[in-house]
């Protein structure tokens, strides 16, 4: 529970270094972490004033800015591996075109590493990431240990699929730059199938996303053309619990709408 809790308030902190260890995709700026949390502080505001007409709820419920911060960095996260995982696509197709060139994984890996930088730029999370697995074997460690902490940083299925294909290629007899060429063709369906399905259920969490605002928009709508008219419910002590109700039925649906759609997607 301990550990659980140090990891959220890790997530929130607002300056923090950043450790070579850990992906690059995971690292968001102070910046851009202050306008997240102006941003949920403004949402709590808004959703107070919309559903009892006073900003006194929001400020109460302050506290739970680092849950809406948390789940906004997952969210950021997801989506930074998403891209990831793509331009690790491009990046297996360019190692099996050197394998098959005969270059070995270290001289493929190099070639990777040109073409990323030519089609992503060298400051894409790819090129950072292809860059410290080459600064690694300059030092020498081995393919396997390069691409194995490659897929600890990042966390991505597909890449410690790969490594864990690597590990195994290697320390069997036979063809390696054959098998892996074999493995990783598995491994770029995988990654097709996933794009596919996010393409698909773009447009559904595009619908959700303008469904979510609705009830919102329709009581400041209300409001604002007829006013008075939600006085009872605002004035009330009957009133105020129904509108606790609304307000507890309308958050439980967008977290169960974000569970489905993330239940699809993985």
């Amino acid at each position: 529970m301990t550990l659980h809790f140090k990891k959220y308030i890790h997530r929130f902190r607002i300056f923090d270094s950043y450790s070579r260890e850990i992906s690059s995709l995971y690292y968001i700026s102070p910046l851009y972490r202050i306008s997240l949390v102006v941003m949920d502080i403004f949402i709590l505001l808004l959703v107070s004033f919309i559903f009892y007409n006073t900003l006194i709820p929001g400020l109460l419920f302050m506290p739970l800015i680092i849950c809406f911060y948390n789940l906004q960095y997952e969210a950021i996260t997801d989506k930074r591996r998403f891209n990831l995982e793509i331009q690790f696509k491009d990046m297996l197709n360019s190692i099996n075109a050197a394998l098959s060139a005969g270059y070995s994984m270290e001289n493929a890996t190099k070639e990777a590493y040109i073409e990323m930088r030519s089609v992503y730029g060298k400051n894409s999370v790819i090129c950072k990431e292809i860059s410290i697995i080459l600064n690694r074997l300059n030092l020498g460690a081995s393919v396997e240990q390069a691409y194995d902490s490659f897929a600890s940083r990042c966390r991505v299925d597909s890449v410690t699929m790969f490594s864990e294909i690597l590990t195994i290629s290697k320390r069997s007899s036979g063809d390696i730059n054959s098998i892996i060429r074999a493995s990783t063709s598995t491994l770029l369906m995988k990654i097709d199938s996933e794009r596919e399905v996010r393409t698909t259920l773009s447009s559904k969490i595009f619908e959700r996303n303008i469904m979510i605002l609705m009830p919102g928009l329709i009581i400041l709508y209300v409001s604002i053309s007829s006013p008075g008219f939600f006085d009872p419910l605002y004035g009330t002590l009957a009133g105020r619990l129904i509108m606790t109700v609304c307000l507890g039925i309308y958050l439980f649906a967008i977290w169960l709408s974000a569970k489905i759609f993330k239940k699809e997607v993985f």
